[in-house]
């Protein structure tokens, strides 16, 4: 799997409409992608900031089937060339806004050497540093919403162990480790078996690499609120389960 990150110009595709009409996107292929690499959509100036991670699912799509025609800007003469092959991308995550640790001048001091004008593959500690702010745990079937209530399938860039899961559930049980939230106990049987489960060193920081998980101390049922403040950095660092712990408490 390789990991690149593509420019996109916001004034010339819109990448929001394309998604609420269609679900996923279609880039032009100046490198071919293999299926199943990762992509970073970087947005150019003014913004200057990674915006999206996507999963590639198709490539070689001709001219003639792409979607990109539908949303490009009618203020720009940017025409699409019928010579031309796409590759299609599902997002698995989009960044905030003014989100620093994406910006331009943080991937440069990460190692990024490129001006970002063509596609750019990405390794290293480059990676390491876009990885740790796209690590994001998404409950199995769940579902996110993007703007304009469009609605798409959540997947995830890396693979995780279901027996591992069952094994931390089955020695915790169903409540929050963090605040004690049990889903059975507030709602009944809708909330029955329902809990996110959280890597206590983010899956992300071994860079794809196939590791072995302890389902006892590498696992954690949470709640989905504290699983979110866990993915939240305090003066740079993400909190430990235990810091969350000690936070809650104070502020009861």
């Amino acid at each position: 799997m390789t990991y690149w990150i593509f420019s996109w110009k916001k004034d010339i595709f819109d990448i929001h409409a394309c998604l609420k009409d269609y679900g996923y996107l279609e880039w032009r292929q100046k490198s071919t992608p293999n299926v199943g690499d990762i992509v970073f959509i970087y947005a150019a100036t003014p913004i200057r900031q990674i915006m999206f991670m996507a999963k590639v699912t198709a490539i070689n799509i001709p001219y003639e089937h792409t979607i990109n025609k539908d949303h490009l800007s009618k203020n720009y003469d940017y025409k699409l060339k019928p010579t031309d092959f796409y590759f299609r991308m599902e997002i698995i995550q989009s960044a905030d806004l003014n989100n620093t640790e994406l910006s331009y001048s943080q991937l440069c001091d990460n190692g990024l050497t490129s001006t970002l004008q063509g596609p750019t593959r990405v390794s290293g500690k480059l990676l390491d540093h876009i990885l740790e702010n796209f690590d994001v745990v998404f409950d199995e079937g769940s579902q996110t919403f993007l703007e304009g209530a469009s609605v798409r399938r959540s997947i995830t860039s890396y693979e995780r162990n279901q027996f591992a899961k069952e094994e931390c559930l089955n020695h915790y049980g169903y409540s929050c480790q963090i605040c004690g939230t049990n889903f059975e106990d507030k709602y009944g049987e809708v909330g029955r078996g329902f809990i996110h489960v959280h890597h206590v060193e983010f899956i992300s920081s071994f860079g794809g690499v196939e590791h072995k998980i302890e389902p006892i101390n590498g696992l954690i049922p949470v709640c989905p609120n504290c699983h979110a403040m866990l993915h939240r950095k305090v003066n740079g660092k993400y909190l430990t389960p235990e810091e969350l712990k000690a936070i809650i408490k104070e502020t009861i």
